[in-house]
């Protein structure tokens, strides 16, 4: 068996002594070896594949070794508050054990908390679908508004499956909440578990639903990307974080009291010859107020662009994150003027989940801060949007990168009147010939 690697492609071709060559995808592994190899056999079981020998299996993962790679995606704050009350959990065990409860117990409970930590960073994802037997697994179920009949689905299905991991933690939370109650402890103690308890157990259900809803999420960009063609295209947009102007020789009264430049991403994913396609637009301000109104201006210069660069694109699909600059009903309401304008019409805006679904837009902002560094340090200062833009386009620019100095009237906003009660609670919004379908 020989190994090639094709480092332009993100994969590996393995040659087998037959002569047969299987194409491997270069992914970045988040495991250890032997936890990989756990869940394949267990996958090999349910689809009744007998699966090669322990040994082999260690040798395949020898040879498709992970290289090191650093993650562009922007931090989970949903997951790192999750994680960290985990350990919170652990340490509250240990206290208790110290203060009298069952060393046993406590041995078990710390194993049975590590235990949904490993299921919600590895399993918990792969079991969520609309069709699920278990009511903790079905996102129909679970995503359905118990109050209002407007916003509810009704399951084709039995909830007749319990997941043993599911309540697991339940039960694992129920009992150190018993041993806090009753464990003899100074009453100031006491209070201060209960606290600490309250608040890991209310972040651990946060990181529950946040990974319940990112997969529906994703499952409407999936659905985005099937449908598009050569008249059809998927923005997903973002803004940066604001960039601290940069000077080559800085002294230090020059370096205190900065104010970062603010840039706005645009990633515009086409169709084309079966192939995905990504170009990012940058917009760059010297000085810009991040509401509706900057917003609804960069949509008109941006569907401008496509226009004029993509003749053939007519449709587009929209994704943002959360951030109220995005989510308003005024912007929703006259971006179909704006695409009318342009040429453009909108189809859908899905807004995903806070933190996650915009890492195409983060994965495209490390490699441009990379390409502005090097030009920094080459003696050039970075200070306004113009020296920004200059940056970027320094050594022929960025495959795939379009950058703008723009700028807006900060003293503007959209129509305030123009209202959707209680939009918070809507994340997906269809464009009809009527009206639009939330």
């Amino acid at each position: 068996m020989e190994l090639f690697e094709n480092k332009s492609f993100g994969t590996k071709t393995l040659k087998l002594d037959s002569g047969e060559r299987i194409v491997i995808p270069a992914v970045v592994k988040t495991l250890i070896p032997s936890r990989i190899i756990e869940q394949y056999v267990h996958y090999c079981g349910q689809e009744q594949f007998e699966p090669a020998s322990e040994r082999s299996l260690y040798r395949i993962l020898d040879v498709c070794s992970a290289s090191m790679q650093k993650s562009l995606a922007g931090l989970d704050n949903v997951t790192a508050e999750g994680t960290e009350a985990i350990d919170n959990l652990i340490k509250i065990i240990e206290t208790l054990v110290e203060n009298g409860a069952e060393k046993a117990w406590g041995t078990t409970a710390e194993r049975q908390v590590k235990e949904v930590k490993r299921y919600f960073k590895t399993d918990f994802r792969a079991h969520l679908s609309r069709e699920e037997h278990c009511a903790d697994h079905c996102t129909t179920y679970a995503l359905s508004d118990q109050k209002n009949k407007e916003f509810q689905s009704k399951c084709k299905h039995e909830h007749d499956i319990e997941c043993e991991r599911c309540e697991s933690l339940e039960q694992i939370l129920k009992d150190i909440k018993d041993k806090i109650n009753n464990t003899n402890v100074h009453e100031e103690q006491r209070n201060r578990m209960k606290f600490d308890f309250t608040q890991s157990e209310s972040a651990i259900n946060a990181w529950k639903a946040h990974l319940l809803r990112t997969v529906l999420k994703e499952e409407v960009k999936q659905t985005a990307l099937n449908k598009l063609d050569s008249e059809t295209c998927l923005i997903i947009l973002d803004w940066a974080m604001k960039f601290l102007p940069l000077k080559f020789r800085e002294n230090m009264c020059e370096f205190f009291g900065k104010r970062g430049r603010s840039w706005h991403v645009s990633a515009v994913v086409t169709k084309k010859d079966d192939r995905f396609e990504v170009e990012c637009f940058v917009h760059i301000f010297n000085s810009c107020t991040q509401n509706n109104y900057a917003i609804a201006s960069i949509f008109d210069h941006l569907f401008r662009t496509i226009k004029a660069e993509y003749p053939s694109i007519n449709k587009a699909y929209l994704r943002s994150d959360n951030a109220g600059c995005y989510h308003n009903g005024p912007l929703l309401l006259c971006l179909p003027e704006i695409g009318k304008h342009n040429g453009i019409t909108p189809i859908r805006y899905d807004f995903s989940d806070p933190q996650a679904g915009k890492d195409i837009c983060d994965r495209k902002i490390a490699p441009m801060k990379a390409h502005i560094r090097r030009f920094f340090n080459e003696n050039n200062d970075v200070v306004t949007a113009d020296d920004m833009k200059r940056a970027l386009e320094s050594h022929g620019g960025l495959r795939g990168c379009c950058a703008a100095v723009v700028d807006t009237d900060a003293s503007k906003d959209l129509n305030e009147a123009n209202k959707i009660p209680e939009i918070g609670l809507l994340y997906n919004f269809k464009y009809e010939k009527n009206g639009i379908r939330v």
